[in-house]
């Protein structure tokens, strides 16, 4: 049952990596990075509510703690989708694997935990994956190539800023109740955010639905599938090696697949390519340093 469960998240990763590709398919028809992020905070905001009727007896957290998680949550998401619109998937998703590192390094920052010596190397092979994620580009393409690996960081760190969040809060209380009202509170604030600042992500292009429809309906079930990973298998440290092996899995299928979507990662170029392979599978060798 554990190692089924723990499979769930590999499930994820991949059910991740497909949402990324369609929601960029998505932005390359038409559609602008704003109605990416509302339907996307509103699927991922309609998939956790069924935890309501899962909640234990525990008191629930007070409100204001879920509403600080869905400010960071929903300012990771701004930034995902920017940097999506903004370059190649192979380059962006990657990036967001730096999560991890993150987590750790606000962990020992703001909270004092511990860290071994693994971190630090986990931190400079880090380094080194970032360098050839970003640092080797296509001719002509290295702003646009850099911009979207900043951009990926900035929404790494307001994800990392979440978990850890999450971590601290949730613990003292019903997480079956902490996530629904934070998932919930994203998308009410996404709602009233666009409303004040930018109708049109209510009115996504005709053209787009499919694909966007097709990525956010992943990208909430994936989300889903990820907790009961953490939920069912109680090994949250196996579960999250699994699930950042999207890193790996963006870079594959954009190069050998990406077409079929409509996306052009394949015309960076073999060199290109091959180096972003190395920079995702050195950063889920980092992961896997800090998470073993």
């Amino acid at each position: 049952m554990i190692h089924s469960s723990i499979s769930l998240a590999l499930v994820a990763a991949v059910g991740y990596t497909l949402a990324a590709l369609f929601l960029k398919s998505s932005l390359q028809r038409g559609a602008n990075a704003a109605q990416v992020n509302f339907a996307s905070n509103l699927a991922m905001g309609l998939v956790v509510q069924p935890l309501w009727f899962f909640q234990g007896p525990e008191a629930g957290p007070p409100l204001w703690q879920p509403v600080v998680c869905a400010i960071a949550f929903f300012l990771g998401q701004v930034f995902t989708f920017a940097a999506l619109s903004r370059g190649d998937v192979s380059v962006a998703t990657p990036m967001m694997g730096t999560k991890i590192i993150l987590v750790t390094a606000m962990n020992a920052l703001v909270f004092g935990q511990a860290v071994s010596q693994r971190w630090w190397w986990a931190a400079i092979i880090g380094s080194v994956s970032i360098w050839l994620l970003a640092g080797v580009a296509p001719r002509g393409k290295h702003h646009d190539v850099f911009l979207t690996a900043v951009l990926a960081l900035a929404s790494a760190f307001f994800f990392s800023l979440t978990d850890v969040l999450v971590q601290h809060w949730a613990a003292a209380a019903d997480e079956l109740e902490f996530l629904p009202t934070m998932f919930l509170a994203t998308a009410v604030l996404s709602s009233l955010f666009y409303l004040a600042m930018d109708r049109s992500a209510l009115s996504p292009p005709r053209a787009v639905m499919p694909s966007l429809a097709t990525g956010v309906t992943l990208l909430g079930l994936q989300a889903g599938v990820m907790f009961l990973a953490l939920a069912w298998s109680h090994d949250a440290t196996g579960a999250n090696v699994l699930y950042s092996s999207r890193s790996i899995w963006s870079v594959v299928i954009a190069w050998t697949a990406g077409h079929l979507f409509g996306l052009r990662d394949v015309e960076a170029g073999v060199p290109v390519m091959l180096s972003r392979l190395a920079g995702a599978l050195l950063l889920f060798g980092a992961i896997i340093l800090i998470l073993l």
